[in-house]
């Protein structure tokens, strides 16, 4: 049984692929399962990974940085895309996501970074 995803596809037998961005964003929020991925915006089951700095047609590695990195659903990752403010909205709203998860780390004794 597989979990069609856009960044990533799970194989429950076989663990999983997914694109290094969307690692590095995984593991930033130390999330195990795509299950785990819920949207910023709408926090609907998460299946994108969006860049709030595009990275183009380039594909810049630079840009896939943790904060640079957003969670989205289909229909909010189409919206960011083409919508600047909804864009930017989404930026804070995973910025201050981050902000509240490294807050809960720290109240648990991780310090890790």
């Amino acid at each position: 049984m597989s979990l069609a995803f856009r960044d990533l596809t799970v194989f429950y037998t076989e663990g999983f692929d997914m694109k290094e961005y969307t690692k590095i964003l995984f593991k930033g929020r130390n999330w195990k399962i795509p299950e785990d991925a819920f949207c910023t915006h709408c926090k609907t089951f998460a299946v994108d990974t969006h860049h709030y700095r595009n990275k183009g047609s380039g594909s810049s590695k630079y840009l896939d940085y943790y904060e640079n990195l957003i969670p989205l659903c289909r229909l909010c990752h189409d919206i960011a895309g083409v919508d600047k403010e909804f864009n930017h909205l989404v930026y804070i709203k995973n910025l201050e996501n981050i902000l509240e998860h490294e807050k809960e780390k720290h109240e648990n004794g991780d310090y890790s970074q």
